[in-house]
């Protein structure tokens, strides 16, 4: 059973290949959208420190937690 397609379109069967799928093929695309959503605010959402230099670099440690917040609001969104 299918329970997540990326828009890439692969398909996936558990919550923890699809994660990994975005972790790692698509980890850019979701800094991105993360670093636009940061401008808004001056500490991380993530280690609650205010974010002194470039925000994307600041955010690589965290990916793990954002590729989750990603999926659960996705999933949040599909179901």
């Amino acid at each position: 059973m299918v329970i997540f397609t990326c828009d890439c379109g692969k398909n996936f069967n558990n919550k923890q290949s699809a994660k990994n799928h975005l972790e790692h093929s698509h980890k850019e695309e979701i800094l991105d959208l993360e670093v636009r959503l940061m401008y808004k605010y001056e500490k991380c959402l993530y280690c609650y420190k205010k974010v002194e230099g470039p925000i994307e670099s600041h955010l690589r440690p965290h990916i793990k937690k954002i590729v989750t917040k990603f999926f659960d609001s996705w999933m949040s969104k599909s179901s």
